[in-house]
């Protein structure tokens, strides 16, 4: 039963480990946004951050539960702890002084859930399988996301279409005047053709897909390696399109801040390979 419980729990936090950055979210329920005003895109409501929220609160739960009524398991330190006690006396002191009290309210179960999430998954991977799951589905989910920025940029031109045959009304909306500079700068953005994927800016779209290339690059390297004992070449070569895919996709973000931090932590990691002996038999004068 134990097993089962935490299973249970673990597949439903892999779930929104893989969907969250797909799916459009929203604190406040009066926001009247861009995509609201394009009559393209639905407006997201608070419903949609509550509904991940209680999932994370109900698997969490039941990590507890399978905790109690099992085996005692050891508690896996994450280092998130003290984080996750300071940034939850800020949010009680932020939302007495906040002025919309609801809409901080909202925003700061969602941080606290997300911390949450993390050392409870640090709990439930114990096993090699679960952690191949969690890694499978946060690569599926990039390349989803990496589609959605190659689909955007080659549509670029029937977007640009659409909001010329609806930018008066658009624009009215909004309460804003053509001539705004608020009208220039949204368009200089488009005509920039930076791809966002399913998220809200090009620079978060980048710097996610960067983040789960160096998965990709992780999974493809162990991959080509056991390639011998496994024999199974097809995954491999599934797993190297699939990164290829996150890189076009970070590409096509334009994403200046993203692309140097990829290099950055490329470099970081390989001087860490190549002195990683003498680091640490001197990691006082290193730091």
């Amino acid at each position: 039963m134990q097993r089962r419980i935490e299973n249970l729990s673990l597949f439903v936090l892999i779930g929104l480990v893989a969907l969250r950055p797909l799916v459009g979210e929203s604190y406040d329920p009066a926001g009247n946004t861009l995509t609201e005003a394009l009559g393209v895109v639905s407006d997201p409501k608070p419903l949609t951050t509550l509904v991940f929220d209680v999932l994370v609160l109900g698997s969490t739960c039941g990590w507890l539960v399978a905790r109690a009524i099992g085996s005692p398991r050891l508690y896996r330190r994450t280092g998130l702890e003290w984080g996750a006690a300071l940034v939850a006396i800020a949010a009680v002191v932020s939302c007495f002084f906040a002025g919309n009290k609801r809409l901080a309210i909202n925003a700061t179960i969602d941080w606290l859930c997300l911390l949450l999430l993390t050392i409870t998954l640090v709990q439930l991977l114990r096993e090699p399988w679960q952690r191949r799951v969690l890694l499978a589905a946060v690569l599926a989910s990039a390349c989803v996301e990496a589609a959605q920025c190659v689909e955007q940029f080659f549509s670029f031109n029937e977007t640009w279409a659409h909001y010329q045959s609806i930018k008066t009304d658009f624009w009215a909306r909004q309460g804003v005047e053509l001539d705004s500079s608020k009208v220039e700068l949204f368009e200089q953005r488009m005509r920039a053709r930076e791809a966002t994927g399913f998220l809200p800016h090009s620079n978060v779209a980048g710097s996610y897909l960067v983040l789960c290339f160096f998965a990709g690059l992780g999974l493809i390297a162990t991959q080509w390696r056991s390639l011998r004992q496994s024999g199974n070449a097809l995954i491999a070569f599934l797993c190297t399109v699939c990164t290829a895919l996150m890189l076009v996709g970070v590409v096509l973000t334009k994403s200046l801040g993203a692309l140097l931090s990829g290099v950055t932590g490329l470099v970081l990691w390989i001087i860490a390979r190549r002195f990683g002996r003498w680091i640490n038999a001197h990691r006082a004068s290193t730091w």
